[in-house]
């Protein structure tokens, strides 16, 4: 009998709640509560109300920096998003890219064909202003971090996604530590043949569908120790000592012959004895010895 532990279930359920595409692309109009703006982070947490429920909420920085208002406690809106897993919390939340208040130009919401509805936008004289200002935040911001993130970490991301790609188990497995991968050989008794063999069986059996992946870098999050330790309890997963590392907030494109998906998706990477590693690997790989 193998015994799962809670991030293994927690890492299940991701999967089937951001496996079905109608969780991916969604509006949602609710009423703002818990409200706080992370200053140092640009981040904004909340929960969206209505006279019966309840749904956490976040809003990254990069979509945050787009809005024309100020949103409050107490205020209705209208989001646009996707619903995922935070996994360490074992809580699902919705993550939204864009917000409007709820009232204002609320007709012209709803007139759109095809049920999209269109978010307030700003005029050419306030794009070009914008995506001026954008555009030298960004060299500033590589100009200031490349020196702490290097280019190891993104390598990473694409090692991961170029071995989901190919469905290969050893590329798969290179991107997670040794003293994770021995940790799991030992709590369930398999050889390092044996590992390779089930990584590589979930891989044909989950990760067959694309035979084109392509990775776009939207924007990035130092992390720290403290982080960390929001994200995962390391202390139940493994013996690992992670002190700094990178949250990339990615464009995924996924193609196959039969099918086509354009995806956001958050990847954590971090760093340990010096090399950088994928969070997401390491719960790939955990799964595999289950199933």
């Amino acid at each position: 009998m193998r015994v799962l532990s809670v991030s293994q279930i927690n890492f299940f359920i991701k999967s089937l709640i951001e496996g079905d595409g109608r969780m991916r692309d969604i509006y949602a109009r609710g009423e703002i509560s818990n409200f706080t703006d992370h200053y140092r982070s640009g981040h904004l947490y909340f929960s969206l109300k209505d006279e019966k429920s309840v749904l956490k909420a976040v809003m990254f920085s990069s979509a945050a920096r787009r809005l024309r208002f100020c949103p409050k406690e107490g205020m209705r809106v209208i989001v646009r998003g996707r619903v995922a897993v935070y996994e360490p919390g074992g809580q699902y939340q919705f993550y939204v890219e864009e917000m409007q208040p709820d009232g204002v130009g609320a007709d012209a919401v709803t007139a759109v064909p095809g049920g999209k509805k269109p978010f307030l936008g700003m005029n050419t004289k306030g794009l070009l202003i914008a995506a001026g200002c954008i555009v030298v935040t960004a060299v500033l911001v590589i100009v200031l971090l490349c020196s702490f993130f290097g280019s190891s970490s993104k390598s990473v991301v694409k090692d991961y996604y170029k071995a989901i790609e190919n469905c290969d188990a050893k590329d798969l497995m290179a991107t997670v530590p040794k003293d994770y991968l021995k940790e799991l050989m030992d709590d369930n008794d398999l050889s390092r043949k044996e590992l390779t063999n089930d990584v590589q069986d979930y891989l044909d059996k989950y990760y067959d569908e694309y035979d084109d992946i392509k990775v776009t870098f939207e924007d990035k999050e130092k992390l720290d120790k403290n982080d960390f330790a929001d994200y995962f309890d390391f202390e139940d997963a493994s013996d690992l000592e992670v002190k700094k590392g990178v949250k990339y907030e990615l464009k995924v494109r996924y193609r196959s012959d039969e099918k086509k998906d354009n995806e956001s998706e958050d990847f954590i990477v971090f760093q340990y004895k010096g090399k950088w590693y994928s969070m997401d690997a390491m719960f790939l790989v955990a799964m595999a010895t289950y199933f």
